[in-house]
């Protein structure tokens, strides 16, 4: 009898992290969907494949998928949201993410700073307040309208000068690359950058 592959990063494995898609299927105690629902999610670590045509995905690893958002921008948000959480998270989960930026968007037009102008000499500060996997899941959707900053979770300021100072040192992300970790100061240079403009 052969033996059973245990492990996800083996070869030949079936790779991806985000799914979303129609349930076809659920087991006996699954309450919170029914087949036809249309749900996104990343699948738990260790259990890669949603490049597959099916892919079974535990209930409380599901969200159900918000309607403004198509099949594939649903698909593009699971991991792409626990990255952005993942940058300043400290150990007691007080927090789920600070950003902040000096333009309205960045990434695939995630506007997680939506307020903030490229010349007014001021940072913008996102930040997001505990939140479980499934919450964020639900909460990020809203990123790309911008609309989050209404939340109650959010607290959305502006400053020349900000410190983030955290319990135990935490990885900085800047824009999807490793920037240092905490503590750090993230200051405005007026007119720093100059700019062709044809």
């Amino acid at each position: 009898m052969p033996s059973v592959m245990k492990c996800a990063t083996c070869v030949p494995a079936i790779l991806g992290h985000d799914v979303a898609g129609e349930v076809v299927k659920v087991g006996s105690r699954v309450r919170q969907f029914k087949a036809g629902d249309e749900v996104y999610a990343r699948a738990d670590d260790l259990r890669i494949g949603t490049f597959a045509e099916l892919v079974p995905v535990r209930e409380a690893s599901l969200a159900p998928k918000p309607q403004a958002l198509t099949m594939e921008e649903a698909a593009s948000v699971p991991l792409v949201a626990l990255t952005a959480a993942a940058a300043v998270t400290t150990r007691v989960r007080l927090v789920t993410m600070v950003a902040i930026g000096n333009a309205p968007a960045y990434g695939s037009g995630l506007r997680i700073t939506p307020r903030a102008l490229f010349d007014d000499g001021k940072l913008d500060v996102c930040f997001v307040r505990a939140l479980s996997k499934p919450q964020l899941l639900r909460f990020f959707p809203k990123v790309f309208r911008g609309s989050h900053v209404e939340l109650e979770q959010v607290e959305y300021l502006q400053a020349a000068d900000i410190r983030i100072e955290t319990d135990v040192p935490m990885r900085i992300n800047c824009d999807g690359e490793h920037g240092g970790h905490t503590p750090a100061v993230f200051t405005v240079l007026p007119k720093a950058l100059r700019v062709i403009v044809p």
